[in-house]
């Protein structure tokens, strides 16, 4: 099933694997990812240990105010203070007290925890703690997989936020505006509304509060589980996008859909001559596959012989997975 590369790049992926385990691997979430998923974002002054006094608190959890009080966060003592930058260390630490936190609260621990808390001990990184040091933030990442989970300097190649406190304070802002508008579009009553509300989340142009694609991935689901209904919806987003907008998402949402989204044939038709700019071949021919119409055959077919490479496996994908849509059809 398609979830963001072609079977070939599959294959290449694992051919350039290394024949080792992978370690785990530090998701690099956005700031608008983490302000939908953090329960509560505060600004605070660390205190040793896993202590924080909370100063500011920038999103607030149901549990409770914590502002002018102290919380225990899991594990922050354990994480690095060294700076790196790329693969290389910097010989400078970060010593300040002052940080900023999306936290998540596990319930079998009881306790508060920064998103994506990962590592050994003593070489702990995690996607939701942000050091201030001045104007200046410092974010955690990871190199390669396996490797170190380290603290970014702010001029290395894996720094996740501009260099000031303020315009990290901004992203957020901006972050939580955008959860607020998320979380209120899923929740229309009405599926066909629900659907005109998720779908511009489709494409960067008709993404609310200048989304960087945080939930582009995200409304994929919620799209395609409403079936038929979606379908209208998607359409007018690819007749709306603008020239820089990519619409593999939009393709991707017909796809899961399948044979209910049969009037999308023709637009996926003509998306076929702007292919490989604004939309991935691959998803294409599985899209029109996945309606199960037979008169997309031939539109898939003239893709499957020899002289077009990769692309003729993946041709030969769909023919499959149209033959099946439509033995199932006439069961």
């Amino acid at each position: 099933m398609p979830t963001g590369c072609s079977s070939f790049t599959l294959i290449v992926l694992m051919l350039l694997t290394p024949p080792r385990a992978l370690g785990e691997s530090f998701p690099h979430y956005t700031i608008d990812m983490m302000c939908d998923k953090a329960e509560l974002i505060v600004a605070g002054t660390y205190q040793g240990n896993n202590n924080v006094e909370v100063d500011d608190i920038l999103k607030a959890s149901p549990r409770g105010e914590p502002q002018g009080q102290g919380i225990e966060v899991a594990r922050l003592d354990e994480h690095s203070r060294e700076l790196f930058s790329g693969f290389q260390k910097t010989g400078k630490r970060v010593t300040t007290d002052r940080l900023v936190l999306f936290l998540e609260f596990d319930e079998e621990q009881e306790q508060w925890q920064s998103i994506a808390t990962i590592g050994e001990a003593n070489t702990v990184g995690s996607c939701g703690l942000f050091w201030v040091e001045g104007k200046q933030c410092f974010s955690y990442g990871q190199f390669m997989n396996p490797g170190p989970f380290v603290l970014v300097d702010k001029d290395g190649p894996h720094s996740r936020v501009s260099e000031s406190y303020e315009a990290l304070l901004k992203q957020v802002e901006i972050g939580l505006a955008n959860s607020t508008e998320w979380r209120k579009s899923l929740a229309i009553e009405d599926p066909a509304a629900r659907a005109d509300a998720l779908a511009r989340y489709l494409l960067q142009s008709t993404a609310p509060y200048g989304d960087q694609g945080s939930y582009m991935s995200a409304v994929r689901k919620p799209l395609a589980e409403l079936g038929s209904v979606a379908v209208p919806a998607v359409l007018s987003a690819l007749d709306a996008s603008k020239h820089d907008d990519r619409l593999n998402t939009a393709v991707l949402v017909i796809y899961d859909i399948g044979p209910p989204a049969i009037e999308a044939v023709p637009k996926l038709r003509d998306l076929l001559d702007e292919a490989d700019s604004k939309v991935a071949k691959y998803y294409l021919l599985v899209a029109m596959a996945s309606t199960g119409d037979p008169s997309v055959e031939a539109d898939i077919q003239k893709y499957s012989d020899g002289k077009h490479g990769v692309q003729a496996s993946e041709a030969r994908e769909a023919l499959d997975l149209l033959r099946k849509r439509i033995r199932k059809s006439q069961e």
